[in-house]
């Protein structure tokens, strides 16, 4: 049974205040390496694993299938978010049009 390891949640509320948050250059940093983390790997076998492969049952191949756990959500509801944003950055990060209007200003 895939569903096993299934979460399900049949109502949920979301409430939030406001929220404040800090951006520095170190937070982009670390938000640049995790998106490079995430992004997706190319799929499939070398062709050597997939011929080694051929003929074998999957079972005894790749062993048993382990259903991931999801979770599932019938109901949502999320109120108004009020959110501040503080940024420090350098001016290098951002495209030479910008930082010649900011010189202006």
């Amino acid at each position: 049974d895939i569903a096993r390891g299934d979460v399900v949640i049949r109502k949920a509320a979301v409430e939030m205040g406001s929220l404040e948050v800090n951006v520095s250059q170190g937070l982009i940093e670390a938000a640049k390496q995790l998106a490079n983390a995430m992004k997706p790997k190319p799929l499939g076998l070398p062709l050597e694993a997939a011929l080694s492969r051929a003929g074998i049952p999957y079972n005894i191949t790749c062993g048993a299938v382990v259903p991931c756990q999801k979770y599932i959500f019938h109901a949502v509801d999320v109120c108004q978010l009020k959110a501040r944003v503080w940024a420090t950055l350098s001016i290098s990060l951002l495209p030479d049009i910008v930082s010649v209007l900011a010189t202006i200003s």
